[in-house]
């Protein structure tokens, strides 16, 4: 279990770095690869699926 503990540490002290970096940048937002983008896309779809089915919406 400890190599697991490392590496969440490490994990987590890129994290920091990263969110730091992107903090720093002028661009207005982050930009992905067209394969994780198309993953997330597909993440929301199915969770707006599960959290209003049937063609329900979200209340703005």
């Amino acid at each position: 279990m400890a190599s697991a503990a490392r590496v969440a540490d490490q994990d987590t002290d890129n994290l920091k770095r990263i969110q730091r970096r992107l903090r720093a940048s002028k661009k207005p937002g982050v930009t992905l690869a067209a394969y994780q983008e198309s993953r997330i896309r597909h993440f929301h779809e199915t969770l707006d699926r599960y959290m209003f089915p049937e063609g329900a919406t979200a209340s703005a």
